[in-house]
């Protein structure tokens, strides 16, 4: 049974969020409160187009989207019009959820940056969040094109290829990935998801037990398997995450519910009567 990308992403019990990454390769956990914007601007934003650049993406990179696009619009009506400009209020948009506006600006500034990768990774990420797999499949080979040590579009190009179905390929992608930054924990536990999916699961849980606690390593592999359709691996996989750690709910829940769809494990066959056992 070939995984959509929406049940990919509840697999990773406790990555959280998509493991499809923008901007540093880890999305934060919460979104920074949006406040009000001041009439009276602080002085850094009258600065250069750079600076402010610079500052729009910090805060981008905390989700603050109010922020980063009240500079935006300030740089707008100075007159500046720079691709940079509309990558960044593309890659806020998308963040808000307003993926038409998104999509707009994030082709016209890969149009004007046609070497790039950053618009084709922002455009992977963005099609990935409106369930287009093989459109963000598409802009994440364009990514690592342009960019072969792009270490965040081979990620999310691994994870897409799991959801569309090509599970060495994906391994393919996210094993570079995890070469080219091995300290990411996010690459690390995607790589350990593709490698569960292909039926490696001692490697895909020494690759859990890298990020995670002994028995939440153990409780994703059991689940990978069980999406692969592995049920007894999956089982044996719950019971050894239990076995660590028997204070893990979902691993109770699943094994009692596994347990009770497989068929029972027959015993040694019975000695005729009257004949020593």
């Amino acid at each position: 049974m070939r995984p959509s990308l929406a049940e990919l992403k509840r697999i990773m019990w406790v990555i959280g969020v998509v493991a499809v990454a923008s901007a540093g390769c880890a999305k934060p956990s919460a979104r920074a409160p949006k406040q009000e914007i001041s009439d009276e601007l602080p002085p850094w934003m009258t600065k250069g187009e750079e600076v402010r650049l610079e500052v729009a993406e910090k805060l981008l990179e905390t989700e603050n989207t109010i922020g980063a696009l009240e500079i935006l619009r300030a740089m707008r009506n100075e007159g500046y019009d720079t691709p940079e400009l509309d990558l960044l209020q593309g890659k806020a948009l998308r963040i808000d959820g307003m993926y038409e506006q998104s999509e707009r600006l994030l082709k016209r500034a890969d149009e004007r940056l046609r070497r790039d990768p950053r618009p084709a990774t922002e455009l992977c990420v963005l099609y990935a969040d409106a369930g287009q797999v093989g459109a963000a499949i598409a802009q994440c080979r364009a990514a690592v094109e342009r960019d072969q040590n792009n270490a965040q579009a081979w990620n999310n190009l691994g994870f897409l290829l799991l959801a569309d179905g090509d599970p060495e390929e994906a391994y393919e992608a996210l094993a570079h990935a995890v070469e080219l930054d091995g300290t990411n924990a996010r690459f690390r536990n995607n790589l350990g998801l593709a490698q569960a999916t292909l039926g490696r699961d001692e490697a895909a849980f020494r690759t859990f037990q890298t990020t995670l606690p002994r028995g939440l390593a153990a409780l994703n592999v059991a689940v990978a398997l069980e999406r692969a359709d592995d049920i007894e691996g999956a089982l044996a996989y719950y019971e050894r995450a239990l076995s660590i750690d028997p204070q893990l709910a979902e691993a109770t829940a699943a094994r009692d519910r596994l347990r009770a769809i497989l068929p029972p494990t027959p015993g040694p066959p019975e000695s005729p009567a009257g004949e020593p056992q």
